[in-house]
């Protein structure tokens, strides 16, 4: 019974706040939304060239440990 009426308050407060409250989450939401997708993005592409980096290192100087060795 507690949660209805604390939601209900919620609900009625919500018509109260100010448009530049809204707005300012807004724009926050949105560049974070970018940088997540920047990063989706980026990493994997950073892991297949250190992958290959690597690969190319191994394939030179067989039978030297390296840190990207696969092992």
């Amino acid at each position: 019974m507690m949660k209805i009426i604390c939601w209900c308050i919620l609900v009625i407060l919500m018509f109260f706040v100010p448009n530049g409250i809204i707005s300012f989450y807004s724009e926050l939401c949105f560049w974070a939304l970018i940088l997540i997708v920047h990063l989706r993005l980026l990493l994997p592409f950073h892991f297949s060239i250190t992958v290959l980096h690597c690969l190319h290192i191994n394939h030179q100087d067989k039978g030297k440990n390296h840190w990207c060795d696969f092992r």
